[in-house]
């Protein structure tokens, strides 16, 4: 009995390390393709981004990291299209790609926030019939992000972005937008980010909005 309990015990380490060795492995390869992601230029950069976390998503289904950097991608090919039909089909892949890291992760701020930030630049694409149902869902993730995390600077960076780029008439003000600018600015600068996995994107772009809105 001593022996064949000994024996499972050794199973159960031997199966706990292969787990920690493939989250492990898992880790570099997301590190691995958000240095790549860091200094990529143009779509077809963010195309291999696209294809390297589906691929990574496919291998581990229950990953919510891999899925949420799979939409980030897809909004960033969607910005970098110039033909406003293929970039809806971008957005609609982002957001599909962002419930089903929700899925999988409910109640995450950052996710809350990315799908805001799909949802803005979807209104773009037709803002006299998007912009006041699509407005309403982006303001409300942004606030559901802030009001589980208030120390995630990316929340406030696009509420700054909202109403700096928002006419007054319709409650757009670059003194509002110049608040949240600096507070964002200053937990990017304050919070130490998590993990090298962990989304980080957003304090190069809250530094050169403050300067616009100045």
């Amino acid at each position: 009995m001593k022996k064949i309990t000994s024996y499972l015990i050794a199973l159960i380490l031997i199966g706990s390390g292969a787990i920690n060795a493939m989250d492990t492995k898992l880790q570099q390869q997301i590190e691995k393709q958000l240095k790549e992601l860091h200094s990529a230029k143009g779509g077809e950069a963010w195309e291999q981004g696209v294809t390297a976390f589906e691929s990574m998503s496919k291998s581990h289904p229950k990953e919510w990291l891999t899925r949420y950097y799979e939409s980030y991608c897809l909004l960033n090919c969607g910005m970098e299209s110039k033909d406003p039909a293929t970039a809806d089909s971008y957005y609609e892949r982002a957001i599909k790609a962002a419930d089903a890291a929700e899925g999988l992760s409910a109640n995450n701020s950052e996710i809350k926030t990315l799908k805001s930030w799909i949802l803005s630049m979807q209104i773009g694409i037709d803002p006299m019939n998007r912009g006041f149902e699509y407005g309403m869902k982006s303001n409300m993730l942004l606030e559901e992000a802030i009001a589980l995390d208030e120390n995630n600077p990316r929340p406030y960076l696009l509420q700054g972005l909202a109403a700096m780029y928002t006419p007054e008439e319709y409650g757009g003000s670059k003194s509002k937008a110049k608040s949240c600018f600096e507070k964002a600015i200053k937990i990017f600068e304050s919070t130490k980010v998590q993990s090298a996995t962990a989304p980080s994107w957003g304090y190069e772009k809250a530094k050169e909005s403050l300067v616009e809105v100045q």
